[in-house]
């Protein structure tokens, strides 16, 4: 039995479309907050008025088993509210490229969620230049599509991790990612011994990871990619659960995948 790494699960492709047609693909994580579960990604996936792309519902798909991979579903979400302009999702502001969704748990599939206990702490955590940390996602709408999984791929540190980079509350990685790994999580890559800021070492009894952020996009050619701090999810999902005590209900095909 081949055992399926539970970063592989946190993610979920998410198809965007208006008027029921498809117009762009990017990714979405699982982020669980007071008992409330989230999706998150960045706010060019929902909405981006300079390019005039307003998507009104968004697709993912989620594995029904843990024993047979080959079974997912897609769900869909509505943005706004019913005959409104209104969103259902929030950010923190227009120049933070992060949104958040509030979802309830999906009956009959199964995910994995990320908590604030996996959220890296940039004054206790040494990132040196050049580390290498993973990014989970799905390049131009690619993945494994039989098994609903993602692909994941490499990147080094490019800018001091810590450091708001030019003012801006994200740090830069070097790696050739593509469109479709918008909304990605960047993880450390996951080990037992950990460089504290201070010098110190941290150890654990099996393999921990630290969640670092999430992926906004390029800079021109030169792959250069901005990954927003993941502690700016706090503020977003404060925000969320203050607006939207409800959670957004789920629809979903009439058919299932199997490929």
């Amino acid at each position: 039995m081949v055992l399926i790494d539970l970063l592989q699960k946190i993610t979920t492709p998410i198809t965007c479309k208006s008027a029921r047609s498809t117009i762009g693909n990017a990714t979405g994580f699982f982020f669980r907050f007071n008992d409330n579960l989230f999706l998150i990604t960045n706010r060019h996936v929902f909405v981006n008025e300079e390019k005039k792309y307003y998507p009104d519902i968004i697709s993912i798909r989620l594995n029904k088993s843990d024993s047979d991979l080959t079974q997912s579903i897609e769900v869909d979400y509505k943005l706004y509210k019913e005959d409104s302009t209104e969103p259902l999702w929030i950010e923190i502001n227009k120049n933070i490229d992060l949104v958040g969704l509030k979802i309830a748990d999906p009956k009959g599939c199964v995910l994995a969620a990320l908590t604030s206990e996996n959220l890296a702490d940039p004054n206790n955590l040494h990132l040196g230049l050049g580390e290498q940390v993973l990014v989970i996602g799905y390049p131009r709408g690619f993945y494994d599509t039989l098994h609903n999984l993602p692909i994941v791929r490499s990147a080094c540190v490019a800018s001091v991790y810590g450091l708001p980079f030019q003012k801006n509350p994200f740090f830069l990685v070097d790696s050739n990612l593509h469109p479709g790994t918008s909304g990605s999580p960047v993880i450390t890559v996951p080990k037992t011994i950990y460089q504290n800021s201070d010098g110190g070492l941290t150890i654990g009894g099996k393999p921990t990871f630290n969640f670092l952020g999430i992926n906004s996009g390029s800079f021109g050619d030169l792959q250069l990619n901005s990954i927003w701090y993941s502690n700016l999810i706090i503020d977003l999902l404060k925000k969320v659960e203050q607006k939207l005590p409800l959670p957004v209900k789920e629809s979903t095909s009439d058919t299932d995948k199997k490929n």
